[in-house]
């Protein structure tokens, strides 16, 4: 399988800078299974997540599919998985309130290209989508400068979010299920009902480490005792957040 390429999706540039925050034991769980998570769509804690604006509902409604249309919308968030990113160069304060409860956590960083590379070598279906923000109440999904796309399908609300979470500027892998495999039982019989652990070389991916503002040398040991335990040898840097000023 591959890295595909769908119309509905907004392609990120080559190299571009990626970090994504977690706790330190979801960090030790990435290393020790060699995996990225991916939660179901419809398990996001934002409730607008795969949602239609109010123009676009209003013609759906307008044309006679309310019902049925809503229904497959909420079957498709069912069985598509997200992985998150943010595209920055730089720490977000806001990320790292979000993602950390306590002082002990990560930011991970990498690059738009090792990401692509690493979702190459594994033998499911991805696809790779910058998130546009909208107005949910007055702006419809086309744009004649910034989402060309006329045609509707499923995936255009899962390539949207509302403009209150511009700042989270999100890179979105999306891991589509398969027609075949979508029976009503299906998250039943899965380790993890909320999503799906998915094997990707995390070692060719992480270029670099951070540490949370507020780490102190006892969460910077717990980490280096982590990459050692699992022989990695990844530059760990402290936040820039933790900077003194100067006067």
């Amino acid at each position: 399988m591959t890295l595909l390429k769908h119309y509905c999706f907004i392609d990120i540039e080559d190299n571009s800078p990626l970090i994504r925050y977690m706790s330190l034991e979801k960090f030790y769980d990435m290393l020790n299974t060699n995996t990225l998570f991916f939660c179901r769509a419809d398990r996001f804690s934002d409730p607008f997540e795969g949602s239609l604006t109010q123009i676009e509902h209003g013609y759906r409604k307008n044309q006679g599919n309310d019902d049925g249309f809503s229904e497959t919308h909420k079957e498709m968030k069912k069985f598509t998985l997200i992985n998150c990113w943010q595209i920055s160069d730089y720490e977000s304060d806001a990320m790292w309130r979000l993602y950390l409860k306590s002082n002990e956590g990560v930011a991970i960083r990498s690059t738009s290209s090792k990401l692509s590379m690493v979702l190459e070598k594994n033998p499911n279906d991805f696809y790779l989508s910058k998130v546009r923000y909208i107005d949910y109440e007055q702006d419809r999904w086309y744009h004649e400068i910034d989402y060309p796309v006329r045609n509707y399908n499923l995936f255009i609300p899962l390539t949207h979010k509302r403009i209150e979470f511009t700042s989270e500027n999100e890179l979105r892998i999306i891991h589509d299920i398969e027609y075949q495999q979508r029976k009503e039982d299906y998250w039943q019989q899965q380790p993890n009902d909320k999503g799906k652990k998915l094997e990707i070389d995390i070692k060719e991916l992480i270029d670099e480490i951070v540490l949370p503002p507020t780490a102190d040398t006892e969460v910077e040991k717990k980490i280096k005792a982590i990459l050692d335990k699992f022989n990695l040898d990844i530059p760990i840097r402290k936040s820039s957040l933790s900077n003194e000023p100067l006067y």
